[in-house]
């Protein structure tokens, strides 16, 4: 049987937008600016507590994402055809 399972794509993180962090799911990071070292250093604050600036590497944040089309896989055992 297959199956069409939906494809996303991850958005570029923006300068003044709050996201989700991998940290914990509850607490929410906004980006007050994105440094392009090596590996991209973000800093922002937490849950709203704009005194306490603090730096967080890119991995850490859930981007926003979009759809990008759809692709066929096995509905048992979930390869792509």
């Amino acid at each position: 049987m297959i199956k069409k399972q939906k494809t996303y794509k991850n958005l570029p993180l923006e300068v003044g937008k709050t996201y989700k962090t991998k940290i914990c799911h509850t607490w929410t990071f906004t980006i007050t600016d994105i440094q392009e070292t090596p590996y991209r250093q973000i800093e922002g604050y937490y849950n709203d507590e704009k005194d306490w600036i603090c730096t967080l590497r890119e991995e850490r944040i859930i981007p926003d994402t979009i759809e990008d089309g759809e692709i066929e896989v096995c509905g048992h055992c979930g390869t792509i055809i």
